[in-house]
This record gives C-alpha cells, sequence and structure tokens, in this order.
C-alpha cells in the first residue's frame, strides 16, 4: 500500500540548503564551514527536520484506520466507525468488517448489511454471501474456514438470530442462514520441468500458489480449468498436462483445495 504523506517530505540536503540560505540572508556576511561548529549545529538542525517530519507523517497514518494497526486501529475504527473488534479477529479482517459497518443501518436490506452482522458474530465467520433466493426470502450463505459440526451450527444459529433482530430485519422478509458446502478439489496434473534437480523448489511455489488462490476463494466462485493450469505453470515448467474440466459452484457452495497430486517428468525425456 502506498502511503500518503500528510507533510511532504523533504531531503536532508534540501532542508540542509534551505537553513544556510535563510542564515545568509539575515547575515549575508556570514561564512560557513564544512568542518566549523555552526555547521555541525545546522546539519544537526536538518536531520532533526527530517526525522520530525517523518514522525508526524506515521503519528497521522495512525489515527487513520486504513494504516493503522493494533490498538491504534481498535480506536481508528471505533472513532470513524463505531465498532468494536472480536476475540482473535485480525487487522485485517476488523478493518473490512468496519468498512461494511456502513451498510448496517440500511433498512432496504442490503447486501453489506447481511455481511456486517452476520461477520460480527464470531471473528471466523470470514465470508458472507446473501442472495434473494425467492418473493420476499433471502438466503444468507456464510463460510468460517476449519470448524467442527458442532462450532458450525452454534454460529449459524447465532447469525440467524442476528440478522432477526427487529432492528436488523426488513419487514415482511424471510431470511435463510445456511453454511457453505465445501467442495473439495483434487487436482490431478502432470508437470515438465527444464531440470529434474529443481523439482522440491517447483513444488513448494506450485503448492504456495494454490494454497494463496483458494484462500482467497468466493462462495459460488466457478473454479476454470484454464485457472488451474496457469497455477501449475510456474517458473522452470514447460509444460502441463491436465485432463479436469471446469468445475461450477452453486450459490450455496465454496471450492476448497483437496490433495494436489503433481507428477512431474523431465524435458530431457522428451528427446
Amino acid at each position: 500500500m502506498e502511503l500518503v504523506n500528510i507533510i511532504e517530505p523533504i531531503s536532508y540536503e534540501s532542508y540542509k540548503q534551505r537553513l544556510i540560505d535563510r542564515i545568509k540572508t539575515i547575515n549575508p556576511d556570514i561564512v560557513l564551514y564544512e568542518s566549523s561548529d555552526e555547521m555541525v549545529m545546522l546539519e544537526a538542525f536538518a536531520y532533526e527536520l527530517v526525522y520530525r517530519d517523518a514522525q508526524i507523517n506515521e503519528r497521522i497514518r495512525q489515527i487513520l484506520p486504513i494504516y493503522a494497526k493494533g490498538v491504534n486501529l481498535d480506536i481508528a475504527c471505533q472513532n470513524y466507525y463505531g465498532t468494536t473488534r472480536l476475540t482473535d479477529e485480525t487487522d485485517e479482517a476488523f478493518l473490512q468488517r468496519s468498512i461494511e459497518s456502513m451498510d448496517a443501518h440500511n433498512t432496504a436490506g442490503a447486501s453489506g448489511s447481511y455481511i456486517f452482522y452476520a461477520k460480527s458474530v464470531d471473528s471466523r465467520v470470514n465470508q458472507v454471501q446473501p442472495y434473494r433466493s425467492g418473493d420476499g426470502e433471502v438466503t444468507i450463505v456464510w463460510n468460517g474456514g476449519s470448524l467442527s459440526v458442532e462450532e458450525a451450527l452454534t454460529i449459524n444459529a447465532r447469525i440467524a438470530q442476528k440478522l432477526n433482530e427487529p432492528d436488523i430485519r426488513p419487514l415482511c422478509e424471510t431470511q435463510i442462514v445456511k453454511m457453505a458446502t465445501k467442495i473439495i478439489v483434487d487436482v490431478v496434473a502432470t508437470i515438465t520441468i527444464k531440470d529434474v534437480a529443481l523439482e522440491s523448489e517447483v513444488r513448494s511455489l506450485i503448492s504456495s500458489k494454490f494454497d494463496e488462490y483458494f484462500s482467497l476463494v468466493k462462495i459460488g466462485e466457478n473454479i476454470s480449468l484454464s485457472k488451474i493450469i496457469s497455477l501449475l505453470h510456474v517458473d522452470d515448467v514447460s509444460k502441463v498436462s491436465c485432463p479436469m474440466t471446469d468445475i461450477e459452484i452453486n450459490s450455496e457452495s465454496i471450492a476448497v483445495l483437496g490433495s494436489l497430486n503433481v507428477t512431474v517428468e523431465d524435458s530431457t525425456d522428451e528427446y
């Protein structure tokens, strides 16, 4: 993320020259030598000005939710959004939920309102996808990662209870709350690499890419064969063969990575 500076940063050299120019404006006859005590003090002051600017910028950033971390984020979100952190909630999840709180008071039943209140039930609720499933009926699908059956049922009941509170649920609307059904995706493929000595490194990179991708997959998001191939086609892979097809995921399910069965062949075997 690009950091926004409230005070425009000025380099040490620029500050030093500004100070010299200012002093000579006041006393045109003064001569400042690099080794003189006056120059040493001037240089020290220039360094202090650079440090001061950096400190001011950082302190101002820490009262802005988009930059703040830890306790500073707690204070910033409370001041800006009126939200408080859930137990074990990360900075990223807390900030996202706080931003989503802007839709919390939409009496028209906006999807953002369902998302905010459902996520506010438990920090393990990492995704919420509402959709209109019928006349006067809304289904709210959520995902919470690895949960026991008992934990999932408990959270599901708490979400349903929260969303049906009188000041949250729109009039004449029926709400159905469901945990997303996990669709296990087992990847089977054969890759050809340029140097068999790189097999361990290539496997590690492929595994990391799949973990990252599936950690961001949304409820109802299809998994395309082209995406799987692109994840397999890392550096030093010259060829990918995958017998899989596109995987369609319905609006109440989410794709989850299962096994990663990758056979590695040496490109020298082709000759």
